[in-house]
């Protein structure tokens, strides 16, 4: 229906904390909406700290909805509010360009529509991409929070069956929600999972026949909101039987931690059940499939296959080639010739050479990357400094237990296990301050390339490896058709509109941004 508009409220624990709840934000959408003449029929409404579970979902509804409904408008306060990743981005512009939707940025008080000038498209879809990489230096911050707890032995999240995650008794905090989490023995399931342990160690079991027994004495797997309690599965077991946890260790960010839960198994026993498993090939096989940096991108124009690669040795011996040719198994004389992978990375970075930006948006992407980097930078000054006190504290008691061993209140044995505990746990502290320290000089450098990239592609392209040029043909490109030497490329979007904006003004014409109004 005309003017029928849907209301996205979504709010940060940032915007909580400067005071702009949840309310203030629908207020402030429901007033902006009036101006407009916009009719509300409908509000979604999400939070942040929502599990991505319920996030999704209520995208998708209001997607769903504005689809099927005809819906005009959606409003928002701003972009980032509306999506923090490239899919959800994508599914905007879908409904900008196919279902002739309005979205309506009330901080920025713009109106993107089908008939938007396609400068206004550009850094819309610019700064939804801003977004995303702040969205996921955010993932990157809560990586290192996890971190940070697994260095102290504590698991950074739901521990295994066997095991239930409590909320502390000793921990003073008033608010459940915010109580610190502890691990202790679920009293149930443990006894069960011991047993499992003791079993396959001693021989004569299967992992199917192991685990018709455990669920024939009543082993389930632990009840989620979502997923009701089951019997345990073949696959289960033998995630069980792999894992650490239950010796006392566990892996994280594909290192080993020393845990401060209580082990259920001695560590030798796990090693026998590891050789067992060994014997009985239960171990997953390592894969041997050869990688191609171009074959993700390369389609054929002829008869549609995808373009596959394989290598090819010399003549009399000189070296190795990889040729790109045609996979598809209906047409074998399908006439799209073999190709050279060196001419195929020079289609690539031939079309690279006409990505276009102009200095004002240029300066907007800037000033959205400065945004991003405070909130980046206020996280990392508050984990070095919980870091470099807990570096003094443990400088402090490494001096307490040698003035102990200079009074003779410790043996010189004991004097050696306290120091060397202590000077690994200095060094797990220094190798955390140095990887803090060398995200935020890599944070910088990549909001600072991102600029570079949008300037010169091409450039970047060719001081690359393979890998690398892998990851930028990523991050800007769908697809690349071949047919003969004729070549069609499909970008992705707001790169699509850049390369547009290349080819007609032959990279060395000026187009102006438009001013995007603050």
């Amino acid at each position: 229906m005309k003017n029928d508009g849907v209301l996205w409220v979504r709010v940060s624990s940032l915007d909580q904390s400067h005071g702009y709840s949840p309310d203030a934000q629908l207020n402030a959408l429901k007033a902006a909406a009036e101006r407009e003449k916009i009719n509300v029929v409908r509000v979604f409404q999400i939070t942040e700290s929502a599990k991505m579970s319920e996030n999704r979902k209520r995208f998708k509804e209001m997607i769903e909805y504005i689809s099927s409904d005809g819906v005009e408008y959606l409003v928002a306060y701003a972009i980032d509010r509306i999506t923090r990743n490239y899919n959800d981005l994508n599914i905007i512009q879908n409904l900008i360009e196919n279902k002739g939707t309005k979205v309506f940025i009330v901080h920025q008080n713009k109106i993107i529509d089908k008939l938007s000038a396609p400068i206004d498209k550009f850094l819309f879809a610019t700064l939804g991409n801003v977004a995303y990489l702040d969205n996921m230096m955010r993932g990157e911050r809560t990586k290192l929070g996890m971190e940070g707890k697994a260095k102290k032995g504590g698991y950074p999240t739901r521990a295994p069956i066997g095991y239930l995650n409590i909320a502390d008794p000793n921990d003073t905090e008033p608010d459940l929600r915010k109580k610190r989490r502890i691990i202790i023995i679920d009293p149930d399931r443990a006894p069960l999972i011991k047993c499992a342990f003791e079993a396959y160690s001693e021989g004569g079991w299967s992992l199917a026949t192991l685990r018709d027994e455990l669920n024939r004495r009543g082993l389930r797997t632990k009840p989620t909101k979502e997923h009701p309690s089951i019997p345990i599965s073949k696959h289960g077991l033998q995630k069980i039987l792999d894992n650490r946890f239950y010796y006392g260790e566990f892996r994280w960010d594909k290192r080993l931690w020393k845990g401060q839960h209580e082990p259920l198994i001695s560590r030798e026993l796990y090693e026998r059940v590891q050789t067992k498993m060994d014997e009985n090939c239960c171990s997953p096989r390592k894969d041997t499939k050869k990688w191609f940096a171009f074959k993700p991108f390369l389609k054929c124009g002829y008869c549609g296959a995808s373009i596959t690669a394989e290598v090819q040795k010399g003549r009399w011996g000189r070296g190795n080639y990889i040729y790109y040719r045609c996979s598809s198994p209906k047409d074998k004389n399908c006439p799209q010739k073999y190709m050279r992978e060196e001419k195929v990375d020079e289609i690539f970075s031939d079309a690279l050479g006409e990505l276009y930006i102009d200095d004002a948006i240029a300066q907007k992407i800037c000033q959205q990357l400065k945004v991003s980097h405070i909130r980046h930078d206020a996280f990392l000054k508050k984990e070095l400094r919980r870091l470099q006190s807990q570096h003094t504290e443990k400088s402090n008691h490494l001096n307490l237990i040698y003035e102990d061993r200079l009074n003779g209140v410790i043996s010189i044995e004991q004097y050696k296990t306290h120091r060397q505990r202590i000077e690994n746990e200095l060094g797990q502290i220094q190798i955390a301050m140095e990887r803090l320290n060398r995200v935020n000089f890599d944070y910088k450098e990549q909001g600072s390339t991102v600029l570079e990239l949008l300037k010169g592609f091409k450039r970047i392209y060719l001081k690359q490896s393979l890998e690398g040029k892998a990851k930028i043909l990523a991050v800007v490109l769908h697809s690349c058709i071949l047919r003969g030497k004729d070549t069609a490329f499909v970008w992705k979007r707001p790169f699509d509109l850049l390369f547009t904006i290349g080819r007609l003004t032959g990279n060395t014409g000026v187009i102006t941004g438009r001013e995007w109004g603050e």
